[in-house]
């Protein structure tokens, strides 16, 4: 599933993009889906961290859980970089290439996207 403003999903009415109402949704959406079942939850970035949490405070979501780019312990050097990252933009972009430009900076490792649509919905 995708959060609440992410992927394809809506904007939150409320503007609650706490990693706890994300818990909560999961709690959800897992509930309606599954009807009682306990499915294995596959999380990658912020959906293992919201598994994680969800499954840490004893909602019974899942019967197992995989993690894709996050684990369950973090680095402190890790957070710091992301954070960093993450601030960079507050103050916004002039154009999409710039943006573009910086996610390349921050991932050397991945080739930069010729095709940067998907970033004007991030």
């Amino acid at each position: 599933m995708d959060a609440r403003g992410h992927g394809d999903s809506e904007w939150a009415p409320d503007g609650d993009y706490d990693i706890f109402a994300m818990a909560d949704d999961l709690v959800l959406a897992v509930g309606q889906l599954f009807d009682g079942a306990r499915p294995v939850l596959v999380g990658a970035s912020l959906g293992g961290i919201t598994a994680l949490i969800a499954l840490g405070r004893g909602d019974d979501v899942g019967g197992a859980l995989v993690l894709v780019d996050v684990a369950p312990k973090l680095e402190r050097e890790g957070v710091e970089r992301v954070g960093a990252f993450m601030r960079s933009g507050a103050e916004g972009f002039d154009s999409l290439e710039q943006v573009a430009d910086m996610v390349a900076e921050y991932q050397p490792h991945r080739p930069r996207p010729k095709n940067i649509d998907g970033l004007r919905k991030n």
